[in-house]
């Protein structure tokens, strides 16, 4: 067999070249991989590459348009009994949900995938990360570095490390210690430089020059947003280097407001449930240590 009659190496090579960011031919072999999912019944590869289709409009900046794919991936999954796929689909739907800000549906969303992953499933530290990740976004940060010190251990590359750094550094800055901000975001920038540039680096610069923003470290801001502008220009990565140009902007005017006190308004329902949903990530990623 070949990819081009193929479900599965098609959405593998698309993969492949959205890591690459050759982005039309990703889209090409995607949409390719969908097309003969569905002639062949290959439903996993089918929905697979609907997924792989959304994080591709995703990277674009395109919400709306990948929030649609990863629920014809989610659906799909669900009507043929896949609960990797599932799983994975949740995933990225609570992403999007976090990232448009629909506080309530994120959470359910996690909550949902965190249950369909299981406590063994690969993908687990990634959506602990994740969660974490939007829980600084919303001021919990006693939650989010709870599930943030459960992670280390489970990632071993360097660009992965950086960003669980990255994350603590966000969550130290807003329970203002000091020096466990300084110390994580030095050890994520460490990390970060002396990789290749990939996937990820764009979104690890990018949570540096936050997590520096959010301490008021001005100078390391600026040096984070500047890696992150360049890194996502050369990738085509729209969504970050236009959230990185906006973090320059107001760092160099020296007006950045702190996202917790003055722009988001942190809703009930999550208060009552961000630490729940915090002991239970950190629980099942200690559990999966222990079943290696």
């Amino acid at each position: 067999l070949t990819a081009a009659n193929d479900a599965r190496l098609s959405y593998a090579v698309g993969r492949l070249a959205r890591q690459l960011a050759e982005y039309p031919r990703a889209e090409t072999w995607f949409r390719r991989a969908i097309l003969l999912g569905r002639q062949s019944g290959d439903w996993e590869s089918y929905s697979m590459a609907f997924m792989g289709l959304g994080n591709l409009y995703l990277q674009r900046g395109s919400l709306p348009s990948a929030q649609k794919a990863h629920l014809r991936a989610y659906r799909a999954a669900r009507r043929k009994g896949l609960r990797n796929a599932q799983g994975l689909a949740l995933h990225e739907l609570f992403v999007i949900a976090a990232q448009r800000n629909q506080v309530k549906e994120a959470e359910e969303l996690a909550g949902a995938a965190v249950k369909a992953y299981g406590s063994k499933h690969p993908k687990l530290p990634s959506l602990a990360s994740d969660v974490s990740v939007f829980w600084i976004s919303q001021g919990f940060f006693a939650p989010a570095l709870t599930v943030l010190e459960a992670l280390l251990p489970h990632f071993h590359q360097p660009v992965e490390q950086a960003a669980v750094f990255a994350n603590i550094a966000g969550a130290t800055a807003g329970l203002h210690e000091s020096e466990r901000f300084d110390s994580a975001w030095q050890r994520g920038w460490e990390l970060v430089t002396r990789t290749a540039v990939m996937e990820k680096t764009a979104s690890v610069y990018l949570g540096l020059a936050q997590s520096a923003a959010a301490g008021e470290d001005w100078e390391r801001t600026l040096m984070a947003a500047e890696r992150a502008v360049e890194v996502a220009t050369e990738r085509q990565e729209a969504e970050i280097k236009m959230s990185a140009e906006a973090l320059l902007e107001a760092a160099h005017e020296r007006k950045l407001e702190k996202v917790q006190d003055e722009q988001v308004t942190t809703e009930p329902w999550l208060v009552d449930h961000a630490d729940a949903l915090a002991v239970n990530v950190a629980k099942s990623l200690n559990a999966g240590l222990a079943a290696r």
